[in-house]
C-alpha cells in the first residue's frame, strides 16, 4: 500500500485528534479460514487461541468517499518478535491496513463511534460527520450490543436513528452532487428554491439536541 504526502498530512491530524503518540503503520492481511468480517475482536482471540501471541488494539483508517478521513476501532494480531498481522477481512478487499497504536484494552460489548475528519473545503461533510457522530453516541449510550453486528433498542431508538440515517443519506446525496451549503436543499422547500443552509441547517442544529433529549429515559450511559 502506498500511502500519498497529502494522505501523510491527513492521517497525522487524525493521530493529533485521537492524542496517539506513535506513528501509523501499514500492517498486511491475512484472513484465516475461521476469519469473519466486522469481527475483529473475536478473530484476533480465536488467532491467539491457535498460534499464541497477543491481541494489540488500535484503530483501521479507512479514506472514505473522499470526504473524510475515519479511524474506526480494531485489533491486529501480535505475534512474539512484536511483528502485526490483520486476520480480519479489509472492508474494501486490501491487502493492508493503515492501523494506528494506542493499544488501550477495549469492551467489545460497547459500539464505540468511529473518529471522522473533514478533508474537503465543504461544510456539508462537517455536517455529514455531525449526523454521523450523534448516530454512533445513540448507539454507545442508548443500546445494548451483542456483537459487531447485532445490537438490543427500543423501537423509539431506533425510529430516531432511522430519522437521522435518512438526513444522513440526503446529505451525503448532496455531498456527492457537488452541493454546497447555499445550494438548494434536498426536501420540497428545495424544489422552491430554499438553500439548505435556511432549511435543513437548521434541523441538525436545533431538533437533533430535541430528537436525543427525548431519549432520556432510555440513557444506559
Amino acid at each position: 500500500m502506498k500511502i500519498k504526502v497529502l494522505q501523510e498530512q491527513q492521517i497525522d491530524k487524525l493521530l493529533e485528534k485521537l492524542n496517539i503518540d506513535f506513528e501509523h503503520e501499514v500492517v498486511p492481511v491475512k484472513v484465516e479460514d475461521y476469519s469473519r468480517a466486522k469481527q475483529c475482536y473475536a478473530n484476533v482471540t480465536e488467532k491467539v487461541l491457535r498460534d499464541g501471541g497477543k491481541i494489540h488494539y488500535g484503530w483501521s483508517v479507512h479514506f472514505t468517499e473522499g470526504i473524510i478521513i475515519e479511524a474506526e476501532r480494531h485489533a491486529v494480531w501480535e505475534d512474539d518478535n512484536e511483528q502485526l498481522l490483520c486476520v480480519t477481512p479489509h472492508p474494501s478487499g486490501s491487502k493492508d491496513v493503515i492501523f494506528l497504536t494506542d493499544n488501550l484494552p477495549v469492551d467489545p460489548s460497547l459500539q464505540i463511534d468511529n473518529v471522522r475528519l473533514n478533508i474537503t473545503n465543504n461544510s456539508l461533510v462537517n455536517d455529514w460527520i455531525h449526523l454521523s457522530k450523534t448516530v454512533g453516541d445513540i448507539f454507545y449510550g442508548y443500546t445494548d450490543r451483542k456483537n459487531d453486528e447485532e445490537v438490543i433498542a427500543n423501537t423509539k431508538i431506533l425510529h430516531v436513528i432511522q430519522t437521522l440515517e435518512e438526513y444522513r443519506g440526503l446529505v451525503i446525496g448532496l455531498i456527492k452532487k457537488g452541493r454546497a451549503e447555499k445550494s438548494n436543499c434536498f426536501c420540497k422547500e428545495g424544489v422552491n428554491g430554499k438553500k439548505y443552509i435556511h432549511c435543513h441547517r437548521k434541523f441538525i442544529e436545533a431538533e437533533i439536541p430535541e430528537l436525543i433529549a427525548s431519549l432520556a429515559e432510555f440513557k444506559l450511559r
